[in-house]
């Protein structure tokens, strides 16, 4: 039987810097007055869920899916 170590920091830290970049391309774009495709394509990039970009965002999981 194969068992992976968990190590509750490791995983605290990737959260963290998850959630910072989100909120740092969030922050940034806001602030510049993007329109949320524009965000919302930016989120993609870096990996985040559509659920939570339509969270963020407002748009509808199609319009996302679609970018």
């Amino acid at each position: 039987m194969l068992y992976a170590k968990w190590d509750m920091e490791e995983a605290l830290a990737v959260r963290y810097k998850e959630g910072y970049e989100v909120g740092f391309v969030i922050g940034t774009m806001q602030r510049n007055k993007e329109p949320p495709l524009n965000i919302a394509k930016k989120l993609l990039e870096i990996g985040v869920d559509v659920f939570k970009i339509q969270k963020y965002t407002g748009l509808d999981i199609e319009t996302i899916e679609n970018l």
